[in-house]
């Protein structure tokens, strides 16, 4: 019995020693699993999950619940100045960034009415020409459509809405200036020299609004277009003065200028010239149109 037990126990400490072996010297060698492990040969055992640190949970969820306050808002939601913000633009179309414009009420209201009136000018005067053919509206529309991109120029520069954007001839987004249009055609409407004073008022008005505006800025910027759109309408009103008097023989009188305020600007017109040439041609009408000549003829150079 006891050499029987003794067989028994150098066997299995030689399958012992067989197996340590094995193992020290093939790591990657495996071990036949039961087929009721659900177990197959070649599967990769898996590390359980380590379990987080009960103190270290503690500290992180006191870090999230920790309250905001103003200095951490306003360092995550600082914006780099002229610069677009980061992310999907999609998901932040709420965001948008603008300029300052350091541009009063009045200074705004200045610019989006002046460029609508600007364009009504153009506007009419395109209407007139469709209607009488006179060569003085074609030319001072031309003149218009710079005059009211001159504004829009400045309406660009400070940020500011197009109120004329995607608007046709003769559709304007102010009603007062809507209205104004559909009387000043139709009173154009009835003659040629009717057409005439419509061009004559609309000058008139052009320039009492730009003293106005001018007045209310004091913007580089502003009254440096403001000024070229005042002589421009001097310039403009002069032509029509002449186109008048070439029509009927008469000198044009003021229609919301007095008549001081209307010899100054025709005296004092950049191309008073024109009106020189209209004067010349109608010296034989008689006493007005010699007389008128004395204060526009000065540009006879020029016919």
């Amino acid at each position: 019995m006891t050499k029987q037990i003794t067989w028994v126990t150098a066997v299995v400490a030689i399958a012992l020693l067989a197996l340590l072996s094995a193992c020290a010297t093939d790591t990657s060698s495996t071990v036949p699993l039961p087929a009721e492990s659900g177990i197959n040969t070649g599967d990769t055992a898996v590390a359980p999950a380590a379990q987080p640190d009960e103190a270290a949970v503690v500290v992180e969820l006191e870090a999230v619940n920790e309250p905001l306050t103003t200095d951490t808002l306003a360092a995550e939601t600082a914006v780099a100045p002229n610069t677009a913000p980061v992310g999907n633009l999609a998901e932040n179309s709420t965001l948008t960034l603008t300029a300052v414009t350091n541009l009063t009420a009045a200074e705004i209201d200045g610019l989006l009415y002046m460029r609508e009136e600007e364009k009504l000018a153009h506007d009419v005067y395109v209407t007139l020409y469709e209607m009488w053919g006179l060569p003085v509206f074609s030319n001072i529309a031309t003149s218009e459509q710079m005059h009211t991109e001159s504004v829009l120029a400045l309406l660009n520069q400070y940020n500011l809405a197009d109120p004329a954007s995607g608007l046709g001839v003769g559709v304007f987004a102010n009603p007062a200036l809507q209205a104004l249009y559909n009387q000043l055609i139709a009173q154009g409407s009835q003659s040629a020299v009717d057409a005439i004073l419509v061009g004559g008022l609309i000058e008139e008005t052009d320039i009492l609004d730009l003293e106005t505006h001018l007045a209310e800025t004091a913007q580089a910027s502003i009254i440096q277009v403001y000024e070229n759109l005042l002589s421009g309408s001097a310039n403009h009103l002069s032509s029509f003065a002449s186109q008048y008097t070439r029509q009927t023989g008469a000198a044009y009188e003021g229609q919301i200028l007095s008549a001081e305020e209307l010899a100054a600007l025709l005296q004092n017109a950049p191309g008073n010239g024109q009106g020189g040439q209209g004067q010349n041609r109608s010296q034989g009408q008689g006493g007005q149109g010699q007389g008128q000549g004395q204060g526009q003829g000065r540009g006879t150079g020029q016919s």
